[in-house]
């Protein structure tokens, strides 16, 4: 029965609670911006010792009387905390800034070299013997108070409920954020208050933002409890919140594989880009170049059609034929490896692809098939080395710049990432695999209506794009437009209705819009076609069935 401040302060509420409270204030005001008012109470004995002892170490104040200023200085804010007196302007502000500098005590070894350089090390030991002293006098304090504490506080709070510093602390940071809003400062809620719906957008904003606070949250059906197979006992009329959507995968622009495999599914998804250039998924023909000419180039020829309709294993005969005419014909070994890159051998397509570069230095899409070989294998750091080296050659290579942003992006570096996609549509504004990539990146950051933008773009140019209608969704629930994204995820499993993701995220929307059937039967879908890797998904989908019998 807790929540979790972003810097670890536990505050012992049960989460409808407390999200029951910053749901009044949100959006003016978001859950994170309070909790961090609430570090920033918590700090204020320490930002007061040290507003008080820095000017002490300039001036050269004897080091008694600095040991003495700290101690005074920190009890003072330990009083104001425990009276809930906040009217020294600004030291909420000051002390809230305080608290991104405080973790791990950072701000006090700070203080404690200023001291030394400014005072000497007798100064420094005073303020630190101080402040020790200060913090055990004030927690001696809290302890002999905290009755009284109950008594004024306890009357609002639920049964079995604990009351210590930190619960109040969150108090008094909820009621200075309402006072400003002109909301009630009261902090007893109503049922209809606890009801799910009253509370979950705060919870979903919150949670989206920072998923590491809330997956140490306890006694709430969240997140965290979700991704760790974690279970709980029901208790009976209380409803769950609804588990996170699921973004699909991001789409790695393979120049020449446009089909889904299951062996790289963990990194590609349908769709790509073919020799710089973006193919949908359209019906093409294997028709071979002039009949009774079998030459390499041929066979190179009816290996890349061959390829172009999903038949890998075919293309790589017809390429294997090519290099029987030619041994050195640099296409027919880029061509061999792409197609081995669809089929999931990675080491062979990377043996095809250093014979092709051993041929042709300059053969950049190359270098860009054999990055991608090396990203789905996991080794990240060549691959970039490998795009480098396909952009040295050719810095107008849009697939290169595509490729590298899913490299950083891979490696949670979505900035850099974003601003390698641009340089790629800059290049070729067609390069839809580009626009959805950008979009993930940009939904990473919590900006969901550009995200929309992106996915939008992608769709103009491919309305087939399954996957980039689920992330449309998926961005649209975020925004809190459920039926909008309601109609996006219809839309992806009319394409492609083995879209176990686009079922889930359907099914989390019309939960949160409280469509009992509709969730009851999606929930079955989704758990009927994920994969191992949703587990997660699958727990929690099962979970809620049960519920919603």
């Amino acid at each position: 029965m807790a929540i979790y401040t972003p810097t670890g302060l536990k505050v012992r509420i049960p989460v409808e609670y407390a999200f029951g409270l910053l749901g009044r204030l949100h959006p003016r005001v978001g859950p994170f911006r309070v909790l961090k008012t609430t570090e920033g109470i918590e700090l204020i004995p320490s930002t007061l010792a040290l507003m008080i002892a820095v000017p002490c170490f300039a001036l050269k104040v004897h080091f008694i009387y600095i040991g003495i200023a700290t101690f005074i200085a920190y009890n003072i804010g330990g009083f104001f905390n425990r009276r809930g007196w906040y009217f020294i302007p600004l030291l909420v502000s000051l002390s809230t800034l305080h608290s991104y500098v405080a973790v791990f005590g950072i701000s006090t070894v700070i203080t404690i070299v200023i001291a030394f350089l400014l005072a000497g090390w007798q100064s420094a030991v005073a303020f630190i013997v101080g402040k020790i002293a200060g913090y055990i006098v004030c927690e001696a304090l809290e302890f002999a108070t905290m009755k009284k504490t109950w008594a004024r506080w306890g009357q609002y709070l639920p049964d079995s409920f604990g009351m210590t510093a930190s619960e109040r602390h969150f108090f008094n940071a909820y009621r200075l954020h309402a006072l400003r809003l002109g909301v009630t400062t009261d902090i007893s809620l109503s049922k209809k208050e606890l009801k799910r719906g009253k509370w979950q957008r705060a919870y979903l904003h919150f949670a989206r933002g920072w998923p590491k606070v809330v997956a140490r949250f306890t006694e709430q059906p969240r997140i965290s409890e979700i991704r760790h197979g974690r279970t709980r006992r029901k208790r009976k009329g209380r409803k769950q919140a609804p588990q996170r959507p699921v973004v699909s995968k991001p789409e790695r622009t393979i120049p020449g594989c446009h089909q889904h495999h299951q062996a790289d599914e963990e990194l590609r998804k349908p769709g790509g880009v073919i020799g710089g250039e973006y193919r949908g998924r359209t019906e093409q023909r294997a028709e071979m170049p002039a009949v009774g000419e079998k030459t390499a180039e041929f066979w190179n020829d009816k290996g890349v059609n061959l390829r172009s309709l999903g038949r890998y294993q075919e293309a790589i005969e017809c390429y294997d034929k090519a290099l029987q005419i030619d041994p050195r014909n640099a296409d027919a070994w880029n061509s061999r490896g792409n197609s081995l890159n669809c089929l999931g051998r990675y080491h062979e397509a990377i043996e095809c692809l250093d014979k092709a570069l051993e041929i042709s230095p300059r053969f950049t899409l190359a270098w860009t098939n054999k990055a991608v070989s090396l990203g789905l294998l996991g080794r990240h750091h060549e691959a970039i080395e490998c795009l480098d080296k396909a952009l040295q050659i050719d810095p107008r290579h849009a697939v290169a710049w595509s490729n590298r942003g899913n490299i950083l992006q891979a490696f949670g570096r979505h900035q850099e990432a974003i601003d390698c996609y641009d340089k790629a549509l800059k290049i070729n504004p067609q390069l839809a695999a580009a626009w959805y990539n950008r979009g993930i990146s940009l939904q990473a950051f919590g900006r969901h209506q550009e995200a929309i933008h992106c996915y939008d773009k992608a769709l103009d140019i491919d309305p087939q794009y399954a996957d980039a209608w689920n992330n449309r969704g998926n961005g649209l629930i975020a925004l809190g437009r459920y039926q909008e994204a309601i109609d996006c995820l219809d839309r992806a499993l009319e394409i492609d209705p083995r879209l176990a993701l686009a079922w889930f995220n359907k099914a989390l929307a019309e939960d949160i819009t409280e469509n009992r059937r509709g969730a009851a039967r999606s929930y079955p879908n989704f758990v009927e076609l994920a994969s191992p890797q949703h587990a997660d998904q699958i727990a929690y989908a099962l979970r809620r069935l049960r519920e919603l019998k």
